[in-house]
């Protein structure tokens, strides 16, 4: 879709992210209209845990560009390939802090639609003390964008095979509880090592799905510190049904924050439809 380069803003004095559409993109009007969806979805929220927007506007050969807040730091999915998984109290920081950004942005309107590890960026490379920031909003759905109401997404599977909700896999409508998946599917990897369905395809992983039940996280990494409540957490926000998930970003990150905190006791349950301590 774009490359990103580190450049300078004259105006600003200030280093950004400059992320500029390639040729062949640009000449695609829908596509020419996403990236302009993706500016607006930035453009919309301020929140510590999403990059802001700065500036969007054209090159002199007519190219979109938007320039971001840069900020030096390692993506989850170079950390990963590092250190395999991280330890589950640093997982659950993780999540608690994707989940209240995502709760700010389907405050206002949007939704992501492509949480991965390497869409979120780690200040410091630190996981365990930086900050952890959604950096990409390209497949964002945003209400209420008048100016791109043409914009259809029905029937068109998107976002990345491994992350992806059923019902974006199907190109079906997509609500918030795809976020709520998203992250679920990047805390598995996190504590496990491995994305929950694993395929470079949107068939291979609508084929797993379709297949079998998801393995729990302790039979693929068992750690016997964890928290029962916090795999039966992750497993019922990567339900295939959405209605079977916590229903909103809020009530995701208020029920992992309970599982962090053994003194809240059962607390964690009435955020979770349908989840069960196996």
């Amino acid at each position: 879709m774009a490359k990103v380069w580190l450049a300078r803003h004259l105006g600003l004095q200030r280093e950004v992210a400059l992320k500029v559409l390639h040729r062949r993109v640009h000449e695609r009007d829908d596509l020419r209209q996403r990236f302009e969806r993706e500016a607006i979805a930035i453009g919309r929220l301020r929140h510590p845990g999403i990059v802001d927007a700065l500036d969007f506007g054209e090159l002199s050969d007519g190219r979109k560009f938007l320039a971001m807040e840069y900020g030096e730091g390692e993506t989850l999915d170079a950390i990963l390939k590092r250190e395999r998984r991280l330890p589950w109290e640093v997982a659950v920081r993780v999540g608690v802090q994707i989940a209240d950004a995502l709760a700010c942005a389907h405050e206002h309107g949007v939704i992501h639609r492509d949480l991965k590890p390497d869409n979120l960026m780690v200040r410091g490379g630190d996981p365990a003390t930086g900050p952890t920031r959604i950096l990409d909003l390209g497949l964002a759905r945003v209400e209420n964008a008048v100016a791109l109401s043409g914009i259809s997404d029905h029937n068109m599977a998107m976002g990345t095979p491994s992350y992806s909700a059923p019902e974006q896999l199907l190109g079906q409508p997509t609500d918030a509880r795809a976020d709520v998946y998203g992250v679920c599917a990047v805390l598995y990897r996190l504590i496990t090592g491995q994305p929950p369905y694993a395929g470079v395809s949107f068939e291979d992983v609508a084929e797993k799905m379709h297949e079998g039940e998801l393995k729990a996280p302790k039979a693929v990494f068992p750690d016997g510190s964890r928290p029962r409540a916090l795999d039966a957490l992750i497993l019922s926000g990567l339900a295939t049904r959405p209605d079977q998930r916590p229903a909103s970003a809020v009530a995701f990150g208020d029920a992992l924050r309970a599982v962090s905190q053994p003194r809240t006791g059962p607390a964690w349950r009435r955020y979770v439809a349908g989840a069960a301590l196996v």
